[in-house]
């Protein structure tokens, strides 16, 4: 059973992070401080005299402190501490304030209201600087759109926050974007996957500095290793978490260990030290007050006694069960009662009681269907209002550009008035004509250019924008995916993540005049592989750089993606006749080549490709890009601009 946890830190990074990990109850890792603590926390933020951040680290932990047991009143301190950031102008912790909010409509299941509080979070986070905050809050939306069952959003999210902390080298936070990875691989039953990311995560912890955080992550893989029938390797790592949950004298992580063995040797048929492990679980649930807990542990004590033939046990148990999980309104542990329920009256010949009980499994399986409609429709939903925030921001774009080609007319009306009034000055200074005269003509020759680099980077500006999103390369894509789908599902998953990686570089990197050559060549990376998926062995693109050049230079944004196109538009290829394309170095220009097998059709073209290409570098440098052919090869050399700290 997952659970979904925030998981406190140390004081440094207090409330950095929010995380779900598998096995995990929520009561123990976040119980509420003493009621004396607290009360000297409120005091310290209800004391006006105190510094103000003195003031806001105090209500800060006071907030999580009340998060999970009375939401509520936390709710209500974080309304507080956002009104008192936002008065005395204090953006990070504005953030943080927007942060609460967001983990406490999390913790309620109110996700569409979380989503938009992480937002607000981000941005301002992001307008900060604030690489560690931006991770946090990314993991955090990686954790909802999952619970929304986007689980294809859920590993952009995480992945972004991961790219993040390992650009910061923050071995905690990456092991708890490791874990979010992994916790979705076993969701899909990916147990492979799963386990390596689980491994890799523990990798990254302090075996000293995070050990409290360690049998968590035992748990993890223990039922991982239970779940795929490794029992030796299961009860290895169930021992490892248990030693270290012993000396934490964590009751809540031992419960979960118990649950785990006793559900493993249920499956193993040793009656004797599954009873014994789920009695144990049984009682660490009551005494914690974990019904949800508590009715499972008991069907897993149903179970093991029908698969003995103790059927009077068999009934009795998962009856008990049955009742718990209908006081917590647990649908899924319902069905499997009722299902255990009706096994067991079968086997025992009780024809009436089991046809019942079959029915109310029918009930159930109707119950469950109608439940996940509902949370499609409401994911649905969510997802009509993201896309209709984000059209209001393109509107928002474009109005924005609009005023700017304005405020250019305004000043081109400026510079003719200006020009008029030089006119009759110079009229009137017949003097002065000669020198008058210079001027005027460097005046009109700076004017001249600087409308052509303006109207150049808006044309390439616009040109740009029509390159991005082929619809032909995305209407080829989706066509081959839907029949990778039916053939190759893996090879299909591989495809979408090229394709999604493709999209997102694209939508990421689309303003910036420069980017790192070495984010470029990833791209082409993704790109290439989709074309090579289209067309197999008749396309290939080598690349021959020197080691240090994708880390010193620069290069305008889907440049090769551009090149490459172009030459698969303008080229034939078969598998005797492949088309290659060659990417090295020649100095300090990107030289890119490939031999003219022209169509015996050839394809229309309007040179916009590669006159967008032009008309972007002449606004970086004044090295111009070159192009044309050279005997039977079409050849393309790109100035390479060095980054500022290379």
């Amino acid at each position: 059973m997952l659970l979904s946890v925030f998981f406190r830190k140390s004081p440094a990074i207090y409330g950095r992070h929010i995380r779900r990990m598998a096995g995990v109850l929520l009561l123990c890792l976040l119980a509420p401080g003493p009621g004396r603590a607290q009360d000297s926390l409120l005091l310290v933020w209800q004391h006006a005299e105190l510094h103000d951040t003195v003031r806001l680290k105090a209500i800060q932990k006071l907030i999580w402190k009340k998060m999970f047991n009375t939401p509520d009143t936390a709710r209500l301190y974080a309304g507080e501490e956002l009104a008192f950031a936002r008065q005395r102008q204090l953006p990070l912790y504005e953030a943080k304030a927007l942060y609460n909010i967001a983990a406490i409509h999390y913790q309620k299941g109110e996700f569409k209201q979380a989503y938009d509080f992480f937002q607000q979070s981000l941005h301002i986070r992001e307008r900060l600087g604030d690489q560690m905050g931006q991770a946090a809050v990314l993991d955090a939306l990686g954790l909802i759109t999952r619970a929304l069952g986007n689980q294809l959003k859920a590993l952009d999210f995480h992945f972004k926050a991961l790219e993040i902390n390992s650009r910061l080298r923050d071995s905690t936070g990456i092991a708890g974007n490791l874990n979010n990875l992994a916790n979705i691989y076993l969701e899909q039953k990916k147990y492979e996957a799963a386990l390596d990311y689980y491994h890799q995560s523990l990798n990254c912890y302090d075996p000293e500095r995070d050990k409290a955080q360690l049998p968590h992550l035992y748990n993890n893989i223990a039922n991982v290793y239970s779940a795929t029938g490794a029992f030796e390797q299961a009860l290895a790592w169930f021992e490892k978490s248990i030693a270290l949950n012993r000396a934490f004298d964590d009751r809540v992580g031992l419960s979960f260990n118990y649950t785990g063995l006793g559900k493993m040797f249920v499956a193993q048929g040793d009656r004797a030290r599954a009873e014994t492990y789920l009695r144990k679980s049984i009682e660490l649930h009551r005494e914690l007050g974990d019904q949800n807990g508590l009715a499972a542990a008991w069907h897993y004590m149903g179970e093991l006694a029908r698969d003995q033939s103790a059927f009077g046990d068999a009934l009795r148990y998962c009856r008990r069960s049955l009742q718990m999980a209908r006081e917590i309104g647990a649908l899924s542990l319902q069905f499997d009662n009722c299902a255990c329920l009706y096994e067991t009256y079968k086997k025992i010949n009780r024809p009436a009681e089991a046809l019942f009980w079959h029915e109310q499994t029918q009930l159930l399986a109707d119950s469950l269907n109608l439940e996940e409609a509902r949370r499609e429709l409401a994911r649905l939903g969510w997802e009509k209002e993201l896309l209709a925030d984000s059209l209001k921001r393109a509107v928002q774009t474009q109005q924005m550009q609009e005023a700017h080609r304005r405020e250019l007319t305004r000043k081109n009306q400026v510079v003719n008035i200006a020009l008029g009034a030089g006119g009759l000055v110079l009229a009137l200074s017949l003097l002065l004509w000669g020198r008058v005269l210079f001027f005027q003509k460097r005046a009109t020759e700076l004017q001249l250019r600087t409308e052509q680099l303006e109207k150049q980077h808006l044309i390439s500006q616009i040109d740009l924008l029509r390159t991005q999103v082929n619809p032909h390369f995305l209407f080829n894509s989706l066509s081959i995916l839907s029949s990778l789908v039916r053939v190759d599902p893996e090879l299909s998953e591989r495809f979408i993540d090229r394709l999604a990686r493709s999209y997102r570089y694209i939508l990421e990197h689309r303003e910036e005049p420069l980017v790192p050559l070495r984010v470029e060549l990833a791209f082409v990376q993704s790109y290439v592989f989709l074309l090579k998926i289209r067309f197999e062995h008749k396309f290939d693109v080598q690349i021959d750089l020197p080691d240090h050049f994708p880390e010193t230079y620069a290069i305008a944004p889907l440049t090769l993606q551009l090149l490459l196109e172009n030459a698969v538009k303008h080229n034939r290829m078969s598998v005797r006749e492949p088309l290659v394309v060659h990417i090295n170095a020649t100095g300090d220009q990107l030289t890119v080549r490939n031999r003219m097998q022209r169509r015996n059709t050839p394809a229309d073209s309007t040179g916009v490709g590669l006159q967008n290409i032009i008309n972007r570098y002449a606004l970086l440098t004044d090295r111009p890009v070159t192009a044309g052919a050279h005997g039977d090869h079409f050849i393309v050399n790109i100035p390479l601009i060095k980054l500022p700290d290379a």
